[in-house]
């Protein structure tokens, strides 16, 4: 895990303006930080190391190729397996060391082939080391940050925009409208950020930059699967069961201690009480507030503990110093983020920092993929031909469709901003699966994930997130809908899933 950033134009980036860089993301990568210049380029990395400790020095070099990487590839030892018998040689067992031969082995289908949680950028040089062109990618929920700004001067990318606007030349300047879109969305959407010209890339999408034309391109990606057997919601949660075993089985194998992140709900405690199978001790932390607060959930968190012999940290929040945490963890965040749990993750990751985790799992992505919150139902079921205005609504700050907490003229703007991005219906796709798709894509990248990768680097822990690899992913895309609900509960598959596991 790592934060990086880079430069791609003929402009001299001042060495002080990289080191700056560096150190605005040092929390994210403080065990080891690296510097590379070339004719028109730098790039950087600053280290988390999880993986190959001993190794995973960066940026990785082959022949002409020149890599930085944040994330986790979690399938690296099968790829490297894959890649020695074709004749590559690995000094260490880094996961990030097999990105370069696989690149160079299937091209940019490379991505397709990896399991994990990543943003990447690879320069391709010529004969005398300038860079020709930049390939940038980010995985299939865009769980690691990736910013970018490309302009008339060059290329320039960061794991985070503060780290971003110290290697730009061109000061960055407030986006006209950003702040209608965050009132009616509590987060600032992709591909835009609230600075203009400077974006951020999404779920499985990548960008070809070329040094040459000063032209870009962006694409995306995707896994492709064998289709699933529907035989039943008993054989499907079983099938949903064996794949989460297999993706945490691969997770959990790091040169670091584990722990994982018990809020007592569903999710987490299904995560949690499979992650104990692959480790002989397991902390768990779970998160609450002094004083009577509802939806506590702190004895369901103690049930499942005890029920797999897991050790409960129970970490609990003095409301007097909210004011305090919030003035630190804002320092935190790149963009206005509205989530009330804010607070709650920057405590917990902080914590579990202080603790000397690197590593911590949790369920964060089961609702949006498999259905867990009342209003996919009801957009999914509403038979209002004005649907979509009432789902969409529910995501703004302040409810907008009466417009009783606005000025005049408000909602017209919002309107002709296109506020609320239409839902892309596809063929031989329910509405269920257009809202999940759409929920999922457009703002939990946005609202959720920048959150969890900001906060918990904050401390320098890395999120794992099982429910977020592609094959669950797909997975979850193929069920029908009386899988994902039935009766008004959602969460069909997963509750059975976890049903055998769970008090």
């Amino acid at each position: 895990m790592c934060r990086i950033f880079g430069v791609v134009s003929d402009q001299e980036v001042d060495e002080e303006n990289l080191f700056r860089a560096s150190r605005c993301m040092l929390s994210g990568g403080p065990d080891q930080q690296w510097v590379k210049h070339g004719k028109n380029w730098s790039i950087g990395a600053n280290r988390l190391a999880i993986q190959g400790i001993d190794g995973g020095k960066q940026p990785f070099q082959l022949n002409n190729l020149i890599c930085v990487f944040n994330g986790e590839i979690y399938n690296h030892r099968a790829l490297r397996e894959l890649l020695v018998c074709q004749g590559y040689a690995f000094s260490d067992f880094c996961d990030g060391n097999i990105i370069l031969p696989l690149y160079q082995e299937f091209g940019k289908d490379f991505l397709t082939r990896l399991e994990g949680m990543f943003a990447i950028a690879i320069l391709e040089l010529d004969a005398e080391g300038k860079c020709v062109s930049a390939f940038l990618a980010s995985d299939q929920s865009a769980m690691k940050t990736l910013f970018y700004r490309v302009d008339e001067t060059g290329l320039y990318f960061a794991s985070s925009l503060k780290a971003l606007n110290e290697i730009t030349p061109n000061p960055f300047s407030i986006r006209d409208g950003f702040v209608y879109e965050y009132v009616s969305r509590k987060a600032v959407w992709g591909p835009d950020t609230v600075y203009e010209g400077v974006n951020v890339l999404g779920s499985g999408e990548t960008l070809s930059y070329s040094a040459t034309s000063g032209g870009h391109r962006l694409g995306t990606y995707q896994h492709e699967f064998a289709p699933l057997q529907i035989d039943g919601l008993d054989q499907t949660s079983e099938q949903l069961d064996a794949l989460l075993h297999q993706e945490i089985a691969s997770m959990a194998d790091v040169d670091v201690n584990i722990c994982s992140v018990l809020s007592g709900g569903l999710d987490s405690s299904y995560i949690t009480s499979i992650v104990k199978k692959y480790t002989d001790k397991l902390d768990a932390f779970h998160i609450s507030y002094d004083h009577h607060w509802p939806g506590d959930e702190s004895h369901y968190a103690r049930m499942v503990a005890q029920a797999h012999n897991v050790k409960l940290e129970h970490i609990k929040v003095d409301v007097a110093q909210l004011p305090n945490y919030v003035a630190e963890y804002i320092r935190h965040l790149d963009q206005p983020n509205y989530a009330p749990h804010c607070l709650s993750t920057y405590c917990l990751f902080k914590e579990i920092g202080n603790s000397g985790y690197k590593v911590a799992f949790t369920g964060e992505g089961a609702d949006e993929l498999f259905c867990g919150y009342d209003r996919l139902i009801r957009a999914a079921t509403d038979t209002d031909e004005n649907w979509f205005e009432k789902f969409f609504a529910i995501y703004g700050i302040s409810p907008f469709r009466n417009g009783s907490y606005f000025k005049k003229g408000y909602l017209e703007n919002l309107c002709e901003t296109n506020y609320a991005p239409p839902i892309e219906p596809a063929p031989n796709r329910s509405r269920m699966q257009s809202v999940l798709r759409y929920d999922s894509k457009s703002r939990f990248p946005y609202y959720i994930l920048r959150r969890v990768d900001s906060l918990s680097m904050a401390s320098s822990v890395e999120v794992r997130m099982p429910f977020l690899q592609p094959r669950v992913i797909d997975f979850a895309r193929k069920l029908p809908d009386e899988y994902l609900y039935s009766s008004g509960v959602g969460k069909q598959c997963v509750l059975r899933a976890g049903k055998k596991y769970l008090p």
